[in-house]
């Protein structure tokens, strides 16, 4: 009897010290990665995508990144692509097409509802309002599919983005 008592308190000593720390839930991630959404949709040329983002699109996000960004975090600008997007690979714009320079509106995003996909990625479903000069107003609904990432700033980079009609 002594030696099954002594077994279990060992096993629960084992058992108390082998807690990991918890894992963030889908809700949490999302919230972690608030401010990359709002970097997302401050850009005036948002765009649906499944995979990667066209060039144009991806260059605005990394130029509205870098704005935001301090001097400690520079960064270039294939990094920041590889920060934000979790596929493609960043193609810079040809030196005879430069980006009509578009500057950003401020963004909100509100979270209405964070799901995990069963494949890896998280569904966030998004509220964006943006300031177009007379205060935050409502712009569009969103769904923004986003797999979590320890190495990314946010927690979390954009695999897809959806605009429902």
């Amino acid at each position: 009897m002594r030696k099954l008592l002594l077994f279990l308190l060992i096993a629960l000593c084992l058992g108390a010290c082998a807690e990991q720390a918890p894992i963030p839930s889908d809700w949490e991630i999302c919230e972690n990665a608030k401010p990359l959404f709002e970097i997302v949709f401050s850009c005036p040329s948002a765009s649906s995508f499944e995979e990667s983002p066209d060039a144009f699109f991806a260059d605005e996000v990394i130029r509205a990144y870098l704005s935001r960004a301090t001097q400690g975090e520079a960064a270039s600008a294939e990094q920041v692509y590889h920060f934000i997007f979790q596929n493609g690979e960043y193609m810079p714009f040809p030196e005879n097409e430069q980006p009509i320079p578009i500057k950003p509106f401020p963004a909100r995003a509100t979270i209405e509802s964070a799901i995990d996909s069963g494949a890896g990625a998280i569904i966030a479903s998004l509220r964006i309002e943006n300031d177009y000069g007379f205060g935050m107003e409502f712009s569009y609904y969103v769904d923004v599919h986003i797999v979590p990432d320890q190495e990314a700033p946010f927690g979390a980079r954009i695999t897809r983005i959806f605009f429902p009609e």
